[in-house]
């Protein structure tokens, strides 16, 4: 399963496994809530189709508290976390780095879980896959907002930027700033991996892949 060393691979997998739904219903997936569980179960059975594991390789989701995980034999080859966020709490310098930031927090834990595990696995190639996702919402009414997750903080994300485009685009460089800072990642890709519709409001999701690499001796 050596293609997953690269972090390019990992990328051009998972938006193969966020288009393997009919749009309409990714759109409703991503408006309704957090969605990396449904993309993990998905990237786990696009790499399971694409690798074809042989009966010493397993692909297995939930192991030792990882999200994702490739074994070979008993060894761990490949560990990816997965974490799911809208471009607007990006943009809210409290969530995203200052002090005890919520994206900031999560990404140390999630680092690490993976350098805990290349202790005993130092073989391991750790990713962190990061999902920010976004619904216009500036003409969304009463009713309809009852029907999607977190109304309110995309209306905030947007009357603060400007726009919805304005929006996503800050975001996604605001994180990548964030990610090339932090002296534990070893490269950052970032992929448009949706765009469409729901209930007549545009939805727009990005996806990053951080590579962590091996644990150094």
């Amino acid at each position: 399963m050596s293609q997953l060393d690269d972090s390019n691979f990992l990328m051009q997998s998972a938006i193969k496994a966020g288009h393997s739904l009919d749009e309409s219903a990714m759109a409703f997936l991503y408006s309704t809530g957090k969605v990396e569980l449904v993309l993990r179960n998905l990237l786990a059975a696009e790499l399971v189709d694409t690798l074809k594991p042989n009966r010493n390789e397993h692909i297995v989701r939930e192991w030792k508290r990882h999200d994702l995980v490739l074994l070979k034999g008993k060894k761990a080859t490949h560990i990816i976390e997965g974490k799911a966020w809208l471009h607007a709490d990006v943009t809210h310098p409290t969530k995203l780095d200052r002090g005890g930031a919520e994206i900031k927090v999560a990404f140390e834990k999630d680092l690490l879980k993976i350098r805990n595990t290349q202790v005993e696995h130092p073989e391991a190639i750790g990713y962190i896959t990061i999902i920010l996702s976004s619904i216009d919402v500036s003409n969304c009414g009463t009713q309809l907002a009852k029907l999607i997750s977190y109304p309110n903080l995309h209306k905030r994300g947007i009357k603060d930027a400007g726009n919805f485009e304005n929006l996503h685009s800050t975001a996604r460089s605001l994180l990548t700033e964030f990610l090339n800072n932090r002296p534990e990642v070893l490269g950052v890709k970032r992929e448009l991996l949706f765009t469409g519709n729901h209930a007549g409001m545009e939805v727009w999701v990005d996806f990053f892949v951080v590579e962590i690499g091996r644990r150094e001796n």
